[in-house]
């Protein structure tokens, strides 16, 4: 399997020229960082962040560790990466943390630019770690924190990257995407559509997918940028495509979920209507598609095989997004809330309110540690009880 970014493969000569740009950059940003070097108190975000054992216990997690991502004062988390060795955290206020992945410990953290600053993606590559933000893309030393690449991008982008050998692909408001070529930090290739894009393209082998805002759809070879594909929905989407198999799924605020084929010129091969537009993100898995949906008198999570035009369920007492599976059962994060819902009935097998949290993810779907990050920015993880 190719590993994104392979920086190693640059030249001399622009090896040379990302060393000096980036103890330019390391000097700036230091200097910086003394105007901005004031944290938010770890003793008031613990206390802010309470944590009952009881609850996850319920949800059949055990407690690990909790980590403390640096916080600058009024700022929150705004990306999270858990990995099995490290935890990249990402805030408000363009400051980077890495935590520990067995301890939580604070290993390093790198004030990336002004908290003014715009961030649209935090991505690893190895040893590196990715920041993007909507005119330039910044490459840390995962190890160390140290900076080692700083580029300007071509136009201004407004999602997060795909990434692959040496290249990430951007979307833009003006409806261009691009390709940034980091060996020599230029643009290597463009196509562009006639809105907005405002969700992150999708990488389907060889292929990318992307959907502009105004509902264009268009299949992109990830080599050449050439389009192998187009099509076309009737609105554009607010949350990200997602992949099953060759397919490209879209939840759509026109009130439909849509399957495109990328190997068949983007052919449209499913559609499922609701009964409002989809604001959720959706996740696939084993052919199914949960979502929050809205259909006839029920508002809640659903289960929809790919190809069927009615619901397996839905389960009107839980909303928002599933984030894992936990033993079997579904876990969901909605409504500052954790439930386990029966992914063969729709039942609800455990709900627990969690009023101090702002987001949960997991390390991996099936059966992967379970991450909470409070509203003051306290990262805990939580592993699977046997």
């Amino acid at each position: 399997m190719q590993t994104p970014l392979g920086l190693s493969s640059l030249c001399s000569g622009a090896r040379r020229a990302i060393v000096l740009g980036s103890l330019a950059w390391a000097a700036s940003t230091m200097v910086g960082c003394a105007g901005h070097a004031r944290l938010e108190s770890v003793e008031k975000r613990r206390a802010a962040s309470p944590i009952v054992y009881d609850d996850y216990k319920r949800l059949g997690y055990a407690l690990d560790w909790v980590g403390y991502p640096a916080l600058s004062p009024g700022q929150h988390v705004t990306f999270i990466r858990p990995y099995d060795d490290a935890v990249l955290v990402l805030e408000s206020g363009s400051r980077v943390s890495a935590l520990d992945g067995t301890s939580g410990a604070l290993r390093w953290s790198f004030e990336l630019a002004n908290p003014l600053a715009l961030f649209v993606g935090l991505d690893r590559d190895g040893d590196r770690v990715i920041c993007s933000r909507d005119s330039e893309v910044y490459v840390l030393s995962l190890a160390t924190g140290n900076p080692l690449l700083r580029q300007t991008l071509s136009k201004v982008v407004s999602t997060a990257p795909v990434l692959f050998p040496d290249v990430a692909v951007y979307g833009t408001p003006t409806g261009e995407i691009f390709a940034h070529l980091f060996v020599q930090g230029v643009k290597m290739w463009a196509n562009a559509l006639p809105e907005a894009i405002r969700v992150k393209p999708l990488l389907i082998g060889s292929i990318i997918g992307v959907v502009s805002d105004g509902g264009s759809v268009i299949f992109l070879d990830a080599g050449s940028g050439s389009s192998v594909g187009r099509n076309r929905i009737a609105d554009g989407a607010d949350v990200d495509p997602i992949q099953s198999g060759d397919l490209m799924i879209v939840a759509s605020r026109d009130q439909s979920i849509y399957a495109f084929d990328s190997l068949n010129g983007g052919a449209l091969t499913w559609r499922f209507r609701t009964a409002r537009p989809l604001t959720d993100q959706p996740v696939v898995h084993n052919g199914v598609v949960y979502i929050t949906i809205s259909l006839e008198d029920k508002v809640g999570l659903a289960a929809i095989r790919i190809g069927q035009h009615e619901p397996e369920w839905i389960n009107a007492d839980v909303h928002g997004r599933v984030v894992g599976i936990r033993n079997g059962l579904l876990v969901v994060w909605g409504d500052g809330a954790l439930s386990l819902v029966d992914p063969s009935r729709g039942a609800t097998v455990e709900h627990v309110e969690l009023p101090t949290l702002q987001t949960v993810v997991t390390s991996r779907f099936e059966d992967g540690n379970l991450f909470t990050v409070s509203k003051k920015g306290v990262v805990a993880r939580f592993v699977p009880r046997r």
